[in-house]
């Protein structure tokens, strides 16, 4: 019977650490495989959101030709980019100044202002707009959540020992030199 109980004290003193480390990394992959979801989601919108600017663009083509050319220039060469978080985050926020510039062009056109179809791009590009931003809030929410487990005691231990680093926020605030 000693035998017996010495081998169960044995083997929980194998077992609940071993138990502990299965579910700090299972933690953090959770965290992690959220992490990438609620990123796809960002990326999402931004797709929504380029494949709405060239009809914008060409709409308002017709009446601020030099407005339109810049932001369609921007919008290819973020097209031909590759997905990089750290790049998305500033080429979005040029884009968001160039949209600004955009509308405010709009306003001083008269014919623009009141072009049906450039109104219903426009809202639906308000829309996107919004998406986004929930979309980055639910990204940042789970960076946060990730960030706060691995730089937390205990889990932190096993984060360090497995080398996962904290992510990054995803930041989109306009560039107010626009």
């Amino acid at each position: 019977m000693r035998m017996g109980t010495l081998f169960l004290i044995v083997l929980a003193l194998i077992a609940l650490p071993l138990a502990w480390l299965i579910g700090c990394y299972n933690q953090i992959v959770k965290l992690r495989n959220l992490m990438e979801d609620a990123w796809s989601g960002i990326e999402v919108q931004l797709k929504r959101r380029h494949e709405l600017i060239p009809a914008l663009v060409q709409i308002a083509d017709r009446y601020a030709h030099h407005e339109a050319e810049v932001l369609l220039n921007t919008v290819k060469s973020r097209q031909q980019s590759p997905p990089d978080r750290s790049k998305t985050q500033k080429e979005e926020q040029v884009l968001s100044g160039q949209l600004r510039q955009l509308f405010a062009q709009a306003e001083a056109h008269p014919d623009l202002k009141a072009n049906q179809q450039f109104l219903h791009i426009q809202k639906q590009l308000v829309d996107v707009e919004h998406d986004l931003q929930m979309a980055r809030r639910y990204f940042n929410g789970t960076v946060r959540n990730h960030n706060t487990l691995i730089q937390s005691f205990p889990t932190f231990i096993v984060a360090k020992h497995l080398n996962i680093r904290s992510a990054e926020f995803f930041e989109f605030e306009p560039d107010s030199s626009q």
